[in-house]
């Protein structure tokens, strides 16, 4: 049995490496979709796994925003048994990934098994996506990635991901040809940030490796997250004055707002007209109508989640948010925990200008929201349940 759990435990490590490969890869969403239901079958029969997360209340939290933005199809606007189908099977492989990258965490596999090779990888990809750039640059002129990460704003948030994961890997690796590895790719996916001329990009990235940095110095959790409290409003103040200032105003943002606050506007409005306590659904369309264009989401997670969710949708995933959060801090002499809360600033961040749904395929807010409440949980069955560790040779 020991060694079955051992196996089962490698294969869903692996599982999980090439569903994140496939999202920076694969030419068709189906491939990453296929792996994850793959990963959701392994993890549907281990036991175990279940058992062990049912006495974390991050756990409990999390599936029960999951089950409410489920449910929010009941009275969603194109309510259909099919699309209704497809977000609790989404729900339901989202669950199992959580858990199994909360496994690999408690058994200590997340960086080498995973973290590591993803680095290394990430860093090639980065490194085919500048060639591609520069070898056929686009019309607007911005790095777009490659597989599912097709436009300039999944490819920066994608490859911030990439440097953030890299440059963990590089700090943490014993061995120097190994550090040279990961700080090779956290080079080139910097390089691939900064040509996808995201300005969230550019605010979120420092941010996230300030934090990163903060983590492994600060042996105080007051401490760090006071100075990281700092450093975030001192970023926040400079954005704002280089934005409005008329001598850099056109430089920091060539394309000003990109209509956010016109959407962001008529999304609120929308909200308020309809009754902001539950939302409009899961499966109600979020395009919004500004004059002749039409935008296909609400640009900014908090709102998508109120659009969708309503008041009751932002309090549970702002319980999540928190609880997550609390968990990394006071977890922060783990290496494990600081990349995960790294990961969950630059969300945080990218959340205010993009994102549409937390229920999804596997994709960029998996890895900026789901791994690190994945994590969180899985440093909590690490201190829980020391013997599933244990039996899995950790």
């Amino acid at each position: 049995m020991t060694r079955l759990l051992h196996d089962r435990a490698r294969t869903g490590d692996l599982l999980v490496l090439l569903a994140f490969l496939a999202v920076l890869t694969a030419p068709l969403p189906a491939i990453p979709r296929l792996v994850t239901y793959v990963l959701g079958i392994l993890v549907l029969c281990s036991s175990p796994l279940w058992r062990a997360a049912a006495d974390s209340r991050l756990a409990a939290c999390a599936a029960a925003l999951l089950a409410y933005l489920v449910l929010t199809s009941l009275w969603s606007e194109d309510l259909g048994a099919a699309d209704a189908l497809r977000m609790v099977v989404r729900a339901l492989v989202l669950c199992c990934f959580v858990l199994a990258f909360a496994d690999a965490v408690a058994r200590g596999a997340a960086h080498e098994r995973i973290g590591r090779w993803f680095a290394l990888a990430g860093g090639l990809v980065a490194v085919a996506a500048i060639g591609h750039f520069l070898l056929d640059p686009p019309a607007e002129g911005r790095l777009h990635g490659l597989g599912r990460v097709h436009n300039s704003v999944t490819a920066a948030q994608a490859f911030s991901v990439v440097t953030l994961v890299a440059l963990d890997a590089a700090w943490r690796a014993p061995a120097w040809r190994w550090r040279s590895l990961a700080g090779g790719s956290a080079f080139a996916a910097t390089a691939a940030v900064l040509l996808t001329g995201s300005r969230a990009a550019w605010v979120a990235l420092p941010l996230a490796t300030l934090a990163l940095l903060l983590a492994r110095t600060t042996p105080s959790r007051a401490r760090f997250v006071g100075l990281l409290g700092a450093s975030a409003a001192a970023m926040a103040l400079v954005a704002a004055v280089l934005a409005t200032s008329d001598l850099t105003g056109d430089h920091v943002l060539p394309r000003g707002d990109s209509f956010r606050f016109a959407i962001w506007e008529s999304v609120i409005a929308d909200i308020v007209r309809q009754g902001p306590w539950f939302g409009r659904g899961i499966l109600t369309p979020d395009d919004t109508l500004l004059g002749e264009l039409t935008f296909r989401h609400v640009h900014s997670m908090y709102l998508a989640v109120l659009f969708h969710g309503g008041i009751a949708g932002v309090v549970l995933f702002a319980a999540v948010l928190g609880g997550t959060g609390f968990a990394l801090v006071r977890a922060l002499g783990s290496p494990d925990a600081r990349l995960a809360l790294a990961l969950l600033v630059a969300g945080a961040i990218f959340w205010l200008t993009d994102g549409r749904q937390l229920v999804d395929r596997v994709g960029v807010h998996w890895w900026l929201f789901w791994l690190p409440v994945a994590t969180a949980i899985g440093l909590s069955m690490r201190d829980s349940h020391p013997a599933l560790a244990v039996a899995k040779h950790i």
